[in-house]
């Protein structure tokens, strides 16, 4: 019976979720940076709330691919580019770890530190160090990755994996998700 209750909570939260991801998507109440940056960290949430039945490892995978399919040969998402190089990344990211079966707890620090990065280096004042990279947001990103791997038992694993996923979002560009995201997994994989 408790089973039930926690797939019927599932269900709720997933529904509430993608409300707000349409609020993002076609209302201009929240702003097109804020809609990107939420949508990114729903993304998140919704990969870490579901249970990897085969299901759902595929709907995740459909999810993706259409998202790339929409970005790339349509008219793109409110909060996106027109063949949004960074999105594709993040949608390739998170179906690779679908398909791979991996578990979505490694993938924290792309879901959460890498947004709430440019909300943060957006908001406070700090120089910039890099590209368009401030100080501020990289340490965001530090701060944000070890709070968000307490898997990895380690804190001096943990500190160097904060700094070196912090580098990888400030030089990586449009493929910051792909850096961070190498990391993670070759981390994942030698432990």
């Amino acid at each position: 019976n408790t089973t039930h209750y926690r797939e019927r909570d599932e269900m709720v939260v997933i529904v509430l979720i993608v409300l707000l991801f349409l609020v993002c998507e076609y209302c201009d109440v929240v702003p097109v940076f804020y809609a990107r940056k939420l949508t990114h960290i729903l993304s998140g949430v919704i990969c870490l709330w579901i249970k990897h039945e085969p299901f759902l490892r595929g709907f995740v995978v459909l999810f993706a691919s259409a998202t790339i399919v929409k970005n790339w040969l349509f008219t793109p998402f409110r909060f996106a580019r027109r063949r949004d190089i960074g999105m594709s990344v993040f949608a390739v990211v998170v179906a690779v770890w679908a398909v791979f079966h991996l578990p979505y707890q490694w993938l924290k620090p792309v879901f959460f530190a890498d947004p709430l990065a440019a909300v943060v280096g957006n908001i406070v004042v700090s120089p910039v160090w890099v590209h368009n990279k401030t100080v501020a947001g990289s340490v965001t990103v530090a701060i944000i990755s070890y709070m968000s791997l307490p898997h990895v038992a380690s804190h001096v694993h943990r500190c160097i994996l904060a700094v070196v996923l912090s580098v990888c979002e400030a030089f990586g560009g449009a493929f910051d998700n792909f850096t961070m995201f190498a990391v993670l997994a070759a981390y994942h994989t030698v432990t």
